[in-house]
């Protein structure tokens, strides 16, 4: 049996640092640390209450390798780590996740082709559990976020990008 409830204060505190990174033109990259303190508390649930908090930390890394400017070829590579965290009542896991691309693009830009693989090792969900008074579970979706794509665009010579027009929001009442 589960219970929605609401939680009668939740903050963060967030310290973010970002270094961008650039060698030549064959590699560009962005370092991302973020140290973060969250806060929950809540006042009923089902007659108990809770005011949890930690600190976590948080750091991404973005790469960008050239090895190719004509024809352009370029490998991204992004890695993300997360040490445990909480939210609400739930504990969550490490996390860590590399994704990988490859993309070449050819016939004066027109063409690119591109091979994207997301979460290599299946390690960018956290394991989740949940252990108060009474209340025990586990929720373990670590292996289902791997993907692999194979795509290829063509912009014909022809084409030209047009902008958007605004969005109509008279029906919503503004």
């Amino acid at each position: 049996m589960s219970k929605n409830f609401n939680i009668d204060y939740t903050s963060s505190l967030q310290l973010t640092a970002t270094v961008p990174v650039s060698i030549g033109k064959w590699y560009n990259a962005n370092y991302v640390l973020t140290c973060y303190k969250d806060r929950y508390k809540s006042s009923d649930w089902y007659g108990y209450e809770f005011d949890r908090s930690k600190w976590a930390t948080m750091l991404n890394l973005s790469n960008t390798f050239t090895f190719s400017r004509k024809p352009m070829v370029a490998l991204d590579v992004n890695a993300f780590f997360r040490t445990p965290t909480i939210v609400g009542l739930w504990n969550y896991s490490r996390q860590w996740n590399l994704d990988a691309g490859l993309k070449c693009q050819f016939l004066k830009n027109h063409a690119v082709v591109a091979l994207n693989v997301s979460d290599i090792f299946e390690s960018g969900m956290p394991l989740m559990k949940e252990k108060f008074y009474t209340q025990r579970q586990t929720t373990d979706v670590r292996f289902y976020r791997r993907s692999i794509f194979l795509s290829f665009t063509y912009k014909f010579r022809n084409f030209k990008e047009q902008n958007a027009g605004s969005v109509d929001t008279s029906r919503l009442g503004y």
